[in-house]
């Protein structure tokens, strides 16, 4: 086997995509556990990933192997999110990189003043709202619940030339 790498690419699609969302990324942790890397997998290897969604239903389309499911989990999230609505609190919101699933906390503002921010993990898990107008930016940790699932990297393919660029697979998760 050549010492080639696989490289993995994530698309998402929604039937209705202003309210409901998918979210892919590598499961760092389980792909350093199995394989001893978080990048440039070899042909043949199982590459593990996390979807976080709130689509009732997702399929899954790939360029390689299928794509099997296998558990869920949850991970804590901490990220720095801004406000920038000066004058009305009502449309005072910061969007998040995951859907909130509990614990969310928000540390005193590292910069300006927005008052309290809440998020209404049952309607709008994905949106933090402040609770006056105000421009600032906000320190945040979360907890987010993920589903697990993997791919095996094809075999080399013949002809495949290991010193160009990494093997490309694209996964796309359609959701409804």
């Amino acid at each position: 086997m050549a010492n080639a790498s696989l490289t993995i690419s994530f698309n998402t699609t929604t039937s209705d995509s202003s309210n409901q969302f998918i979210d892919l990324e590598l499961d760092d942790d389980k792909n350093e556990e199995e394989n001893g890397t978080t990048s440039g997998f070899k042909f043949g290897s199982t590459v593990y990933f996390r979807m976080r969604t709130d689509c009732s239903n997702v399929s899954f389309y790939s360029t390689g192997n299928s794509v099997q499911s296998g558990g869920s989990g949850s991970a804590e999230v901490k990220e720095t999110i801004t406000f920038t609505e000066p004058i009305s609190q009502k449309d005072n919101t910061a969007s998040l990189s995951k859907l909130v699933s509990s614990g969310f906390s928000a540390e005193s503002p590292l910069g300006g003043d927005a008052g309290s921010i809440t998020v209404d993990i049952e309607n709008d898990p994905k949106t933090a709202k402040a609770s006056k107008a105000g421009v600032a930016v906000y320190a945040v940790t979360y907890m987010s619940n993920y589903t697990s699932h993997s791919i095996v990297g094809p075999s080399e393919p013949a002809g495949w030339d290991p010193e160009g660029d990494a093997f490309p697979i694209v996964i796309v998760a359609v959701g409804v």
